[in-house]
């Protein structure tokens, strides 16, 4: 039998729980259920994750990590190998890159305006799945390598955001430049969409 063994999802909130980035490494039949049942574990102890402080949580077979990055409250959930300790891990390797390519001062000093703008935002959009693969796996641990392998640019608008308990489209706020699209099919098949999906030309 063929467990599931990386990362459940990722999540990016302000400090009113608006969702600002998230990814699903696993099907689930309700993200708007599941993102409402995260509140409500998570948010009695909101105080307690502030300044990089992890917070921990368990529900049913599922370990869920915590923290703020000043305005920013980020959210690991996993499974299975993927418990309390490993997303512990994951979250530092993620607060590396972000102190050193995206705020360029201490994490607590981030926030929300900032992160949303549309260069930083491209930045956590790629290095976040950079490093992290298309089944939750970590596969990238040395931040200084992250964005070498490829570039592809993304124009955000500067306040895309969904609730956790009503989400909207984000994909609706965002525009492309035109790239080749040798660069779109590589970054679409190494995030695990067939082949069929990305086209051959």
């Amino acid at each position: 039998i063929l467990l599931f063994v990386g990362m459940h999802s990722i999540f990016l909130c302000n400090g009113d729980g608006l969702v600002l980035f998230k990814r699903y490494y696993t099907r689930v039949s309700s993200q708007c259920a599941w993102e409402n049942k995260i509140f409500g574990l998570t948010h009695k102890r909101w105080s307690h994750a502030r300044n990089e402080i992890h917070q921990c949580v368990n529900h049913e077979d599922k370990y869920i990590v915590f923290t703020f990055w000043g305005e920013i409250l980020v959210i690991l959930v996993g499974m299975n190998e993927y418990d309390e300790l490993a997303l512990s891990d994951v979250l530092d390797v993620l607060a590396e890159y972000f102190r050193e390519n995206i705020t360029k001062r201490p994490l607590q000093e981030l926030t929300e305006q900032q992160l949303t703008q549309s260069e930083p935002y491209e930045k956590l959009c790629l290095g976040i799945d950079e490093m992290i693969s298309a089944v939750g796996i970590l596969d990238q641990t040395d931040v200084s390598k992250v964005g070498s392998n490829y570039k592809a640019k993304v124009l955000w608008n500067n306040k895309p955001k969904s609730s956790l308990a009503n989400q909207g489209n984000r994909e609706n706020s965002a525009t492309f430049e035109e790239v080749p699209f040798s660069v779109v099919r590589e970054y679409l098949q190494r995030n695990g969409y067939p082949d069929h999906f990305t086209g051959q030309t």
